[in-house]
């Protein structure tokens, strides 16, 4: 895929994490392990856990973001959701 083929969104998205340094990737490491472990013990104790996967089903990359879900704007930091 050329670079003019991503969208505004994920243009965004990889500028973002330019910025981000090597003590908050690691940080964000540990607190997704500590949350794996959080399961894992939740799991010793039930067999089921039922939440939404997803807001929206796939759609095609050329249709653009989405913006509303339900009648509701999506909460975001990416610019390009607004316009």
């Amino acid at each position: 895929m050329a670079v003019k083929d991503l969208t505004d969104t994920i243009r965004w998205n990889i500028e973002a994490g330019a910025g981000i340094t090597a003590n908050a990737y690691l940080a964000a490491q540990a607190g997704r392990t500590a949350l794996y472990r959080r399961f894992v013990t939740l799991f010793k104790e039930i067999d089921v856990l039922t939440v939404p996967a997803c807001g929206v089903l796939p759609w095609p990359n050329r249709d653009g973001e989405v913006t509303v879900i339900d009648g509701r704007p999506v909460e975001t930091d990416c610019p390009s959701s607004s316009s």
